[in-house]
């Protein structure tokens, strides 16, 4: 099986969680019909099972972050920095896990990008991962967890994780 590593904010572990879950199941299509098919589930699409990583690999961030990250006048350094050093603890433990997905909340996305600094942390955490050879996932909240058509967010984040993990979608 492909074995998923999951890094999170404390008190929002659930987030990633029910996502995992919702690839195992079957998920009807809401919009784009014509586009989009129903989620069969990962097992019934790719022919290959996935699960949790071992719990060292599901890490969960301290609470105190979320005001370190307020009070600090470079939030978005501080950021960067606290999630290299966990994903430094994860490539300690790259033989235990396939892909990791990382949950990045609502409440840091004034983080995630700074214009006048060329920053962009979504960019710099692929970059930092590639060199790590950890094929990572970034999840927003306001995106693959919101997103209303649970079936069209499966299909991509299937698709993503299948790929990330050695398989070839079609052939």
């Amino acid at each position: 099986p492909i074995r998923v590593a999951t890094l999170a904010p404390s008190g929002q572990e659930q987030m990633i969680n029910n996502l995992l879950r919702d690839l195992k199941r079957r998920v009807n299509a809401r919009e784009r019909p014509e586009y989009v098919p129903d989620w069969e589930g990962f097992e019934n699409v790719f022919r290959r099972q996935f699960s949790p990583a071992s719990s060292d690999c599901r890490i969960t961030l301290p609470a105190q972050l979320h005001a370190d990250l307020a009070a600090s006048p470079s939030p978005h350094l501080l950021l960067m920095t606290t999630l290299q050093g966990h994903i430094n603890q994860m490539a300690t433990r790259r033989y235990e896990f396939d892909v990791l997905f990382m949950l990045i909340p609502k409440a840091w996305e004034s983080y995630c990008r700074k214009a006048e600094e060329n920053f962009d942390l979504h960019d710099q955490l692929k970059a930092y991962c590639a060199v790590e050879k950890i094929p990572m996932q970034i999840v927003t909240e306001a995106g693959a967890i919101s997103y209303n058509d649970r079936a069209s967010v499966m299909w991509r984040l299937g698709v993503a994780l299948y790929a990330k993990a050695g398989g070839i979608p079609w052939k």
